[in-house]
């Protein structure tokens, strides 16, 4: 069992170590590059369109060469533009299955759901003819400075998506929500940031926060282990330490939360010993748009009762109101 620290600690707690000091303008260059870069965008009809709903499997190319896939699923008759939501997957996952689009879809918003590079969907890694590449995705590319992370390049990906999700047609580019739990809870938050012009956000204790925390926690296992395996199998002797940390701090979403805009509803499992209450806390802290805390007292890194409900109710709620903006 983790000892976390308690709440009236993790209400004020924010995080191991501060933002580099050039963090924002590392991100503003990063953003930059996508500005003229030649996605490739295409849309091929998907088996699963309904009386509905119109599907289709949506690929572009990422930064790096990396083929990227996408579900999108429209509403099938809609006089106006359509509010949408974009859902990010669990580590090493991929999107959900169609049937778990089709209830944003009934409630009258497109949906795109992303599949991140080399994890488990149809989204391809860079030099990769196909498949997963999946172990030792946390800390790829470290050995070459922060613009080599993998990670880099997925929240760049993620950007991406946004941004083709926005200029859709039909779409209500005022009323985007970014959606997603664990990894895909990190994701959402790094997409809010990134493109302040999403209006709602919903993050599921997220994942990729305040990873000096998770190590003096022991919590580097399970989603977190690349983080001990770095060591075991390349610092043994911890000589390198504060550089490892160094560069993964231009990665931890714990950074980009000051940036959000977006009406935020954060979830918090209190026993959760993958994702620690106070890396999550860390996020919120530094959030300074509307935001609201759910939590969930007994309950570990596993599937919330009622969530899903209040979920849809929020979305809801968050769409009929005024722009943040």
């Amino acid at each position: 069992m983790i000892a976390d620290l308690p709440l009236t600690e993790l209400q004020t707690y924010l995080g191991r170590m501060a933002a580099p000091d050039d963090f924002n303008e590392f991100w503003y260059d990063s953003v930059r590059m996508l500005d003229n870069h030649d996605t490739h965008l295409q849309y091929e009809s998907n088996v699963n369109t309904n009386d509905f709903a119109i599907c289709s499997d949506l690929f572009f190319f990422g930064l790096g060469g990396a083929r990227i896939h996408c579900k999108f699923a429209r509403p099938k008759f809609s006089e106006a533009p359509s509010p949408a939501v974009i859902l990010f997957h669990g580590y090493g996952d991929s999107s959900p299955d169609w049937f778990n689009l089709f209830p944003y879809v009934a409630c009258g918003y497109a949906v795109l759901a992303l599949d991140c590079r080399g994890q488990g969907g149809l989204s391809q890694e860079s030099g990769i003819e196909f498949g997963n590449t999946f172990i030792g995705h946390l800390i790829r590319g470290i050995e070459n400075g922060p613009e080599s992370l993998l990670f880099r390049y997925i929240y760049l990906d993620c950007l991406s998506a946004v941004r083709i999700l926005m200029n859709s047609d039909g779409i209500d580019e005022g009323r985007i929500a970014s959606i997603g739990a664990s990894q895909g809870g990190g994701l959402a938050v790094v997409a809010a940031a990134l493109e302040p012009k999403i209006h709602t956000l919903i993050s599921v204790y997220p994942f990729l926060s305040d990873y000096l925390r998770v190590k003096e926690l022991q919590a580097d296992r399970d989603a977190y282990a690349g983080l001990s395996e770095y060591f075991r199998f390349y610092d043994p002797t911890h000589s390198n330490t504060d550089e490892f940390f160094r560069k993964m701090n231009y990665i931890d979403v714990q950074h980009f939360a000051s940036n959000v805009r977006a009406k935020t509803l954060m979830v918090t499992a209190f026993k959760d010993e993958i994702c620690p209450p106070s890396t999550q806390f860390a996020i919120y802290n530094k959030i300074k748009a509307e935001k609201e805390m759910m939590s969930y007292p007994d309950f570990k890194h596993e599937k919330l009762r009622g969530l899903d409900d209040y979920v849809l109710r929020f979305l809801g709620k968050s769409f009929k109101g005024t722009p943040n903006r």
